[in-house]
């Protein structure tokens, strides 16, 4: 994926779906923008807490903010960083989305004069609430994805 994914759910969906209950007191104020999701932004998350499974909302990223820009994929397993996440199982996580987009393989020109731009494919499947998730670690308050 490319860093763009969306969750246009509501919080009921994903308690039904993951038979999850809220961890801490649901949220009620407007700090964050449930539908789009990005690394370092903050999302629902589903991760277990005291044995029971459980949808809070975290800030999340894969390497939880040490790499120089904010990270989706894991391309390379045989790297360092991606074994932290391995070695963690009670700290892993669920990012829920409903659609996610990649970019066209070719870029298309406009014709406004300006460079050419590739443009945005998105996906989803059209008979499901919940597409898929990603997965990762959390820390204390941030998800690690």
């Amino acid at each position: 994926m490319c860093n763009r994914a969306r969750m246009l759910g509501e919080p009921e969906t994903l308690i039904e779906r993951f038979g999850a209950g809220w961890i801490t007191d649901k949220p009620r104020d407007n700090r964050f923008d449930p539908v789009e999701l990005r690394p370092k932004g903050r999302a629902y998350v589903i991760r277990q807490q005291n044995g029971a499974r459980g949808l809070d909302v975290m800030s999340w990223d894969v390497l939880g903010g040490a790499a120089p820009w904010p990270m989706t994929n894991v391309r390379n397993l045989a790297l360092p960083q991606w074994k932290a996440l391995a070695f963690k199982p009670d700290q892993r996580c669920l990012i829920p989305l409903t659609e996610f987009c990649e970019w066209t393989p070719n870029k298309h020109d406009l014709g406004d004069g300006k460079p050419k731009l590739k443009g945005e494919m998105w996906f989803q499947v059209t008979d499901q609430r919940v597409l898929a998730a990603h997965q990762g670690g959390h820390g204390v308050r941030d998800c690690d994805l």
